[in-house]
């Protein structure tokens, strides 16, 4: 999994693929002057059964945490053959983060995919 924190505005973001046209994430609605943008990207696979989406963001203590559902298709089992990228994007609140603050992602589990260093104020 790969994450792109985006700190300037800009309208979308496109993720490359090997086989399909790349995956498009719309930016328009992140509030650049408020907000922070985390980008997480599970590339291009070539089956069904891969998603990510966003179950909470919060900022505390100075510090950035968002939580992810990830899923995988379970081994063997029964899934659409077809080239999908699931990605999903966070908007994380500027306000109440302290200089040189982390962002750390986790999964349903509770397991750090990522410590990213937030961008400058």
């Amino acid at each position: 999994m790969r994450f792109l924190l985006l700190s300037s505005p800009q309208p979308r973001v496109e993720l490359p693929g090997e086989f399909a046209p790349p995956a498009v994430v719309d930016l328009r609605p992140v509030d650049w002057e408020r907000e922070l943008a985390l980008i997480a990207d599970m590339g291009e696979q070539r089956t069904g059964g891969y998603s990510v989406r966003v179950l909470g963001v919060k900022v505390e203590s100075g510090q950035a945490l968002v939580d992810l559902e990830v899923r995988r298709p379970a081994p063997g089992g029964l899934v659409t053959q077809a080239i999908t990228h699931p990605a999903c994007l966070a908007r994380i609140p500027r306000a109440g983060l302290a200089p040189g603050a982390r962002i750390r992602v986790r999964d349903q589990q509770g397991d750090v995919l990522a410590d990213l260093p937030a961008p400058p104020a």
